[in-house]
């Protein structure tokens, strides 16, 4: 979505005793990153991993229910897109053009 951009670093849980939804893996890339919680939004295709995972950590959570047919939970209240352009939209980047 932001080829421009680098990653600063990478946390493979792997190479941690957590594994998502675990908050815990979630607070070390917090702390990685020097972000508050308040301050992060986080994508993932997972709900239970990812949406679930990040809400409990005090992220703000963004599934992207673009990747496959997946039955969506009664969980209404969580932020979805669908497509890349949406999530652009929501940050207001782009312009509505592929970035």
């Amino acid at each position: 979505m932001i080829p421009t951009n680098h990653f600063e670093f990478v946390i493979a849980s792997s190479e941690y005793l957590y594994r998502k939804p675990n908050r815990r893996i979630f607070e070390l890339a917090l702390e990685k990153a020097e972000l508050s919680a308040s301050e992060v939004w986080y994508i993932g295709d997972q709900y239970e991993c990812d949406i679930v995972g990040a809400r409990n950590a005090g992220l703000f959570p963004v599934w992207y229910i673009g990747a496959a047919d997946m039955r969506l939970p009664e969980d209404n209240d969580v932020c979805k897109v669908s497509h890349w352009k949406e999530l652009q939209e929501l940050l207001g980047i782009g312009n509505g053009k592929e970035i």
